[in-house]
């Protein structure tokens, strides 16, 4: 075996010494990427902790701005979202918690439905189409309801809406706008119904529009789901006349939801959407901004006018989200 010349030797020893340096950065890149990753994690567990945590009251202390809410069953257990909760006698009864930690005091209504159909249920011995409460600081609302349900409903929603008899937002000042931006708060959750043999229930057949002969709105960006002045007058707006027509945005639609259910209150009363449906089953499509006329009620006074789009089917809805127009006033008077 030969001998290796100097140069040789040398030549070995700087690529060993090349390699070993490279070894060096790759493994610090990766302690790096794992202390980072292990940061990530740290401020994401912090986060949370900021917002809420478990006690071993079973209670829950939220950070500073956040609210909670949920549906416990009649035996005491927090139902998830979309679950099944139990029909007994035609009804279903239980008690919906609602925490808040805000400043001041904020009033609520709270309203319930059956496969959107707006429903009266029963608080105490009392009745209500919506029920009113209030809440200061850091305080917690728990509600017991009973709600009566059809044989073949398939599925409850409740809304939870702030300010239910707010009339003072505007878009001329800047507190009326901040309590314009307030009623888009609304907070939802759905659950399937069962009854005590576990049966499965059908999902109703809404008969669907075709959105995608509807007209379409030459927009660069997403509308969202909105009302505006008209399609060609992108604008919000803050009062209109019963009677009159806006214009409904059905941008933004996702492409895992099949339909999107729209539902109208007026003073916390359900509306129609279109003459002779409560209840408007758009169907998805994605990456287009379709538009619907709509006619908002006759009435007599003031009142406050707000929309809800809910996704379908239940499993493609985001937990305790709920898309929604701005609530408008609404005035007596000729069409505008």
């Amino acid at each position: 075996m030969k001998k290796l010349n100097k140069r040789a030797v040398a030549g070995i020893a700087v690529a060993l010494l090349t390699i070993f340096t490279i070894l060096i950065i790759c493994l610090r890149v990766v302690f790096i990427g794992r202390e980072g990753n292990q940061k990530d994690r740290l401020q994401t567990d912090q986060q949370k902790q900021d917002r809420f945590r478990f006690n071993e009251d079973g209670t829950v202390t939220l950070g500073e701005g956040f609210t909670s809410h949920g549906f416990y069953t009649k035996d005491g257990k927090l139902a998830d979202f979309g679950s099944a909760v139990e029909c007994e006698d035609g009804c279903i009864r239980g008690c919906i918690v609602f925490q808040q930690n805000l400043p001041g005091t904020t009033e609520y209504g709270l309203l319930m439905m059956e496969d959107f159909i707006q429903k009266e249920f029963k608080v105490g011995n009392a009745s209500f189409d919506c029920y009113r409460f209030s809440l200061s600081g850091e305080g917690t609302a728990r509600i017991e309801v009973e709600l009566p349900v059809m044989d073949r409903a398939y599925e409850i929603e409740y809304l939870i809406v702030p300010q239910p008899d707010a009339q003072n937002f505007s878009m001329d000042s800047k507190s009326g706008w901040n309590n314009f931006l307030a009623t888009k708060n609304a907070y939802t959750s759905s659950y399937k119904i069962m009854d005590k043999h576990r049966n499965k229930r059908v999902p109703p057949a809404y008969e669907r529009v075709n959105t995608f002969k509807m007209g379409e709105i030459q927009h660069g960006g997403s509308t969202g789901f909105e009302l505006v002045k008209s399609s060609e007058e992108l604008k919000i707006f803050d009062y209109a006349n019963g009677g009159s027509r806006a214009c409904l945005c059905l941008g933004s639609m996702k492409k895992e939801v099949d339909a999107y259910v729209v539902v109208a209150f007026c003073n916390w009363k359900q509306v129609e959407v279109a003459k002779g449906q409560l209840v408007r089953c758009y169907q998805s499509v994605p990456d287009r901004n379709s538009y619907d006329e709509i006619i908002f009620p006759n009435i007599k006074g003031d009142a406050v006018y707000q929309m809800f789009a809910f996704e379908m089917p239940i499993a493609s809805r985001a937990i305790a989200s709920v898309n929604q127009t701005f609530r408008i006033k609404m005035k007596e008077g000729e069409n505008k």
